[in-house]
């Protein structure tokens, strides 16, 4: 993802998060975090596009701690069109992960919400666990 991509994803974010899960996600999502998530953490930044028209995203971070070692946490995703892009996401996804697990995190954190079986299937073929909050499934190197 390039700079100059912020703007589309965040309208395409907009648009996805908006109409999945209201105003629980949509809260989270403003221009400000993007930029600072892109600014902190480029190399978790990735885009898929054709024809110079963005399909979809897939945006994590790192959760750096004093006294342990530093987790990532894949943090949103969303492809335009579900139906006519399917596959995208989780190859997004799976690039992401990739990426993290290059950079020598051992930890993996991704906040899920119901509903969102695209995602609760990805976590699962890849390992991920429930933790005690439900919402989270989390991923350890061996």
């Amino acid at each position: 993802m390039e700079i100059h991509d912020l703007h589309t994803v965040f309208l395409m974010g907009v648009d996805m998060f908006r109409s999945i899960n209201g105003l629980r996600y949509y809260g989270r999502w403003n221009e400000e975090n993007l930029a600072e998530l892109f600014a902190g953490f480029p190399e978790y930044a990735l885009a898929a596009s054709r024809k110079k028209q963005l399909l979809g995203f897939a945006l994590g971070g790192v959760i750096q701690g004093p006294d342990t070692a530093d987790a990532g946490y894949i943090l949103w995703s969303a492809v335009k069109d579900r139906e006519k892009f399917q596959g995208i996401r989780e190859e997004l996804l799976g690039a992401l992960f990739t990426v993290m697990r290059a950079g020598g995190l051992k930890t993996i954190l991704c906040p899920m919400d119901s509903g969102d079986t695209i995602l609760e299937t990805w976590c699962r073929k890849n390992g991920f666990l429930s933790t005690e909050h439900d919402s989270i499934a989390k991923w350890f190197s061996e």
